[in-house]
């Protein structure tokens, strides 16, 4: 059995791009033969049939010898050796540096004593860290064979780019692995930085 992969739902709500962050990260791990738990879900529903939702937190539900916390604060690096130490790979949102507008929600689990490995230390969305787990543990991949995109620019109109800033995996085409979706979402709402074109 492959190790499932936790996210504990940190958002106030189920946003929109939340769910197709989900998504994308119970497609892919279906496809790897591993499950997806959505925890501290409250009342959300989230039907899909890779995943199991609960209400309550992780901390209540695994245990804790089992689970590895993804944070960038941690020491060491994610291995594809760590798949044979833990039963669970948890997430609590977005992974990475974090600056004075954001919020820390990786914190929320640090102190909970669990143990934790990095996937380096520039920020990545839920799914693009979920995805590059599931390189590393399911797949053999080890961190530094990956090739990211960081904070790549997407044209909005004749005079605005779109700056996403985060990190994403490389596609075979040299683009950024983002999901069209979120994309769209973000070109539409304004949700990110826009630069003007010079």
């Amino acid at each position: 059995m492959k190790a499932a992969f936790v996210i504990e739902h940190l958002e106030e709500d189920f946003w929109e791009w939340c769910r197709y962050e989900y998504e994308r990260i119970a497609d892919e791990l279906a496809r790897q033969g591993a499950t997806l738990w959505i925890t501290n879900f409250g009342n959300h529903q989230f039907d899909h049939p890779n995943v199991k939702c609960s209400a309550e937190s992780c901390v209540q539900l695994f245990e804790m010898e089992k689970v590895c916390l993804l944070d960038s604060e941690a020491t060491s690096v994610l291995s594809p050796e760590d798949a044979n130490s833990f039963e669970y790979f948890l997430l609590g949102g977005i992974l990475g540096n974090v600056d004075e507008f954001d919020f820390d929600r990786t914190s929320v689990l640090r102190e909970k004593g669990f143990a934790t490995r990095n996937l380096g230390s520039m920020q990545m969305t839920t799914d693009t860290a979920a995805l590059v787990a599931s390189r590393i543990v399911h797949q053999g991949f080890r961190f530094d064979q990956l090739s990211f995109i960081d904070r790549p620019e997407f044209k909005v109109d004749e005079n605005e780019m779109l700056v996403m800033n985060f990190r994403y995996l490389t596609r075979e085409d040299g683009s950024a692995d983002i999901d069209p979706r979120v994309l769209g979402l973000a070109k539409n709402e304004r949700e990110f930085d826009i630069q003007d074109l010079e």
